[in-house]
C-alpha cells in the first residue's frame, strides 16, 4: 500500500548543494528545452522515455485536491516541464487547467478552459475557447504566461475533444473536421485539409495522432488508419483490418492510438486485433489477434523489438515487432485502465488502483496498490522518477 511520505522522505526539486543534486533526482530537468514534452512522450506515441525509472517502495509526496465537490476527470497526459506540472481536469460541465510546483505540490495557477497539451522549448500549448465561445484557440505561450501566438479555428470543431494536437520537429497537427498544420514558431498555417474519414461535414473520431518526418496518422472509428503527407497534407494510403467472416462486418473503431518506429506503424482495433504496416505503403506486415478486445481510449509502447499492449481483461503482451508473435503474456491482478509506459527496459501498466512493473521479458519486478478508494481517473506520466497520477477528487505525486 503507498503512504504518505514521511518528514524526512527525499524532497524532489529540494535545493542543495552541487555534490547533492546527483543524490537527489528532481522534476526540474523534465523537460530539455529543444524537446517536446506530450503525450506517450513523442510524437510518435511510443511511450518510451529515457527517463530515470521508478524504484519501490512508492510514496505519496504531495497531492492536490481539485476545487468543487465533483469528482474530477483527466483526460489528458500530465505534461512537465521547468519543475511544473501541467493537466487538464473536467470538474462537473467545466474543465479547468491547473499549473502545479512538482517540487512541492504548490498551485501556480488554474484557468477555466485553458488545457495544456505540450511543452516545447519553454513554450506552453493549449487548447482554449474562443472569446466569442464559438471557436477553439490553439494557445501558445512561455511558461511565464506571456504571450507568444494564437491560431483559431471557426466554428467549434474540437467539441469537447482534448487529444487532438501533436508536434512534430517544426508543426503544430490540429484535428477536427480539418486537419491543420500550423509552424511551430509563429503560428502561421502551412496548409489546411479536409480530414479523411469526414462524413458531411462531420469528423469520425479516432483517438489521437501520431507523426513522423513524413507522415501524420489519423486513426477514426470506422476502423480506418489514414496516413496523409506531413508536408502537404495529402492522403497518402489508408488500412483497415480485414473482416473476420465473409458475412459479418465486425464494429472495429480504431480507439487505440498508433506508434511509429523504424519506419513501421503498428496499430489496434477495439476488437483485439494488433497490427504492422509499412509507413511509407499502408502494406500490412502482420496482423495478430489477442485474446480479449483492447481497452478503448489506449496506447501501445514500441519498445525495442516489442510491442506491448493490454487488453480489457488485465492481460499485457509483449509481441514481436518483427512479425508479430506473442512473445509473452503476464496476466495481472485486475483490468489495465490506461495506457502502458516504458522506461529503459522497464514497462509500466497501471489498473483503477494498482501499478506494475514488467521486464521486457514478461516478468513482473514489482507491484503495488494504492491507498482505498485512490482510483485513478486519467493516464499518468513518469518523468525523473516521478509518477504524476490523476485521481477522482486529487492529483498525486509519487516516488
Amino acid at each position: 500500500m503507498l503512504n504518505s511520505s514521511e518528514s524526512d522522505s527525499p524532497t524532489p526539486g529540494k535545493q542543495t548543494q552541487e555534490s547533492e543534486v546527483s543524490e537527489s533526482p528532481n522534476p526540474q530537468s523534465l523537460s530539455i528545452a529543444d524537446q517536446v514534452s506530450q503525450r506517450q512522450y513523442n510524437a510518435a506515441r511510443t511511450g518510451v522515455s529515457e527517463t530515470t525509472p521508478l524504484e519501490e517502495p512508492l510514496e505519496v509526496v504531495w497531492e492536490v485536491e481539485y476545487e468543487g465537490t465533483d469528482e474530477g476527470r483527466v483526460y489528458h497526459q500530465p505534461i512537465v516541464a521547468d519543475g511544473t506540472v501541467f493537466f487538464a481536469v473536467q470538474l462537473g460541465g467545466s474543465r479547468y487547467g491547473y499549473a502545479v510546483d512538482a517540487t512541492t505540490g504548490e498551485v501556480e495557477w488554474i484557468r477555466e478552459g485553458f488545457f495544456p497539451i505540450a511543452v516545447d522549448q519553454r513554450r506552453l500549448y493549449a487548447l482554449g475557447i474562443g472569446e466569442t465561445g464559438s471557436g477553439v484557440e490553439i494557445i501558445t505561450e512561455t511558461l511565464d504566461r506571456q504571450p507568444l501566438w494564437t491560431f483559431t479555428i471557426e466554428p467549434l470543431e474540437l467539441e469537447d475533444r482534448l487529444s487532438y494536437l501533436t508536434l512534430d520537429a517544426n508543426t503544430v497537427y490540429i484535428l477536427g473536421s480539418n486537419l491543420y498544420a500550423v509552424d511551430r514558431s509563429t503560428g502561421a498555417l502551412k496548409w489546411v485539409a479536409t480530414a479523411p474519414g469526414t462524413v458531411d461535414g462531420t469528423s469520425t473520431y479516432g483517438y489521437g495522432m501520431a507523426a513522423s518526418d513524413d507522415h501524420v496518422f489519423l486513426p477514426r472509428f470506422s476502423g480506418y488508419l489514414y496516413a496523409v503527407d506531413s508536408k502537404t497534407g495529402d492522403l497518402q494510403w489508408w488500412y483497415r483490418p480485414p473482416v473476420l467472416t465473409e458475412d459479418r462486418q465486425p464494429a472495429v473503431p480504431a480507439q487505440v492510438t498508433p506508434a511509429v518506429a523504424d519506419a513501421v506503424v503498428y496499430g489496434g482495433s477495439s476488437d483485439g486485433r494488433v497490427y504492422a504496416l509499412d509507413e511509407k505503403t499502408g502494406d500490412q506486415q502482420w496482423l495478430t489477434s489477442l485474446e480479449h478486445p483492447l481497452r478503448s481510449h489506449t496506447s501501445l509502447v514500441v519498445l525495442n523489438d516489442l510491442v506491448i499492449v493490454s487488453d480489457k481483461s488485465g492481460v499485457v503482451y509483449g509481441l514481436d515487432a518483427g512479425d508479430g508473435t506473442i512473445l509473452w503474456r503476464n496476466k495481472t491482478d485486475t483490468s489495465v485502465h490506461q495506457s502502458p509506459l516504458a522506461i529503459s527496459d522497464t514497462v509500466y501498466t497501471f489498473g483503477r488502483d494498482q501499478i506494475w512493473a514488467i521486464a521486457s521479458d514478461g516478468t513482473v519486478s514489482w507491484d503495488a496498490t494504492l491507498e482505498p478508494k485512490r482510483y485513478l481517473q486519467g493516464p499518468p506520466v513518469i518523468v525523473d522518477g516521478f509518477l504524476f497520477m490523476p485521481l477522482r477528487s486529487r492529483f498525486i505525486c509519487l516516488r
